[in-house]
């Protein structure tokens, strides 16, 4: 690793296994490794499917937001989660400096958190705090008794999928936060998913008869099926923190968060 590598990262004095950092004048990097392009891959296929969700519902085309002849819609609510989450996801892969991309992180993150809260208390305690239908107007239907309310693990995956852009880096005994959470994220997705593939409508919905949609489940099992080998910025670029090794076999949504 050449001396200006080394200087650009003074806490990898060893090199980014293997990823030799090409820099421009002012020392920034020129070419970046292939997991800065697969978490920014990642993030755009996520904000395609919300993109496609919102322009459904602001231009009356239902399968946009379902898929599915008399599937139930991806509500405004999760779309735009949805989309807050690709733009945290991009923010880690894109050329910014830590503190933007914390920043970022961070406020982004809250968000999703507050929204995805709230709507999970709705669920739990049977109380209407007028969220689901702020933007714009639903209907009832067998899969989705509240207008505008997105399902009960739809709520849990966007808590967990947030929760884990926040942890990023942080470990507890040992093992990253972010690679347990994206295992949530991920099971969540995966299981809509194949609840769709075969018609099992029990496995979509939890605690409630609002089941999740078949876009937001495709978008949350996205990232869970990266390559282990295809993973984000490191976590000292990001958080500010020096990564430690990563468990073997992961495979989830944290590949994607978590370290080198």
């Amino acid at each position: 690793m050449t001396d200006a590598v080394a200087r650009a990262h003074p806490d990898r004095p060893d090199g980014v296994r293997g990823e030799e950092a090409v820099l421009d004048r002012r020392g920034r990097p020129t070419a970046w490794p292939i997991s800065k392009f697969a978490a920014l891959g990642l993030a755009g296929l996520v904000a395609i499917v919300a993109t496609g969700v919102l322009a459904g519902w602001a231009l009356g085309w239902p399968l946009l937001t379902s898929w599915l002849n008399g599937a139930v819609q991806t509500k405004v609510n999760a779309a735009i989660c949805l989309l807050l989450l690709a733009v945290a996801l991009a923010s880690v892969g894109a050329p910014f400096s830590g503190r933007t991309s914390r920043l970022l992180v961070a406020g982004l993150g809250l968000m999703v958190v507050a929204v995805a809260g709230a709507t999970l208390f709705e669920h739990l305690s049977g109380v209407d705090l007028g969220i689901d239908q702020a933007f714009a107007v639903d209907t009832a239907s067998a899969g989705s008794p509240h207008p505008g309310r997105f399902a009960v693990q739809t709520s849990i995956a966007f808590l967990s999928a947030a929760l884990a852009l926040l942890a990023m880096g942080r470990t507890v005994r040992g093992q990253y936060a972010s690679e347990i959470l994206g295992v949530v994220v991920g099971s969540i997705g995966g299981i809509g998913v194949l609840g769709y593939m075969f018609g099992a409508s029990a496995l979509l919905s939890l605690g409630s008869a609002t089941q999740v949609s078949l876009p937001a489940s495709s978008a949350l099992a996205l990232p869970a099926f990266a390559s282990r080998k295809v993973r984000a910025l490191s976590t000292s670029e990001v958080s500010g923190t020096t990564p430690a090794p990563a468990p073997p076999g992961s495979g989830t949504l944290a590949s994607t968060l978590s370290t080198h």
